[in-house]
């Protein structure tokens, strides 16, 4: 065979039942952690993602009467879970002593709810019009915004730390 035909049949052989039914339940990022991605399919993660996303949210904001604290909250949450994940990575790189210390920054990395919470913050700022959008309108703001996306692409190399600068940039544009 060649390397083509072994690349796209190797993973359709070996993962396809487990790829096929996180892929059913909405939860084909989570198939990318554990295994190869199934050829042609490597793009659903985000499909996931954005399930889960509009699943849980309402239901976070609809519990809730004050949700942006809870907003907060989770978002204070995730990001220290994934400081953990990181430095148990930086700590412990490829260690035999558990594979929880190898998946879970490829967990948090392909969950990304950190990212759409930015969005659901300006949303909800731009929604309520709060006062912090005379400052999110300035015409540095924008400014600043575009040059830390520039930075960040070029720069950055962690992927959980860039997406989540990166989507805070984004969304002071989209907001504008």
């Amino acid at each position: 065979r060649s390397n083509v035909q072994s690349w796209m049949i190797e993973p359709l052989r070996l993962h396809f039942i487990p790829q096929l039914i996180l892929s059913i339940i909405l939860l084909p990022n989570v198939g990318l952690v554990y295994f190869k991605p199934l050829p042609f399919n490597g793009v659903s993660w985000s499909i996931g993602v954005e399930e889960q996303f509009y699943f849980i949210w309402p239901l976070i904001i609809k519990w809730s009467k004050k949700y942006l604290k809870v907003i907060l909250l989770i978002i204070a949450f995730y990001l220290l879970f994934a400081l953990l994940a990181i430095t148990i990575k930086m700590i412990l790189v490829n260690s035999p002593i558990s594979p929880f210390t190898n998946y879970l920054p490829n967990l948090i990395e392909y969950t990304s709810i950190d990212c759409m919470a930015v969005g659901a913050i300006g949303a909800y700022l731009v929604y309520f019009n709060k006062k912090i959008l005379v400052f999110v309108y300035s015409k540095l703001s924008q400014i600043v915004a575009l040059a830390g996306i520039i930075v960040s692409l070029i720069y950055f190399s962690n992927v959980i730390v860039e997406d989540l600068i990166a989507s805070c940039f984004f969304c002071i544009l989209i907001v504008n």
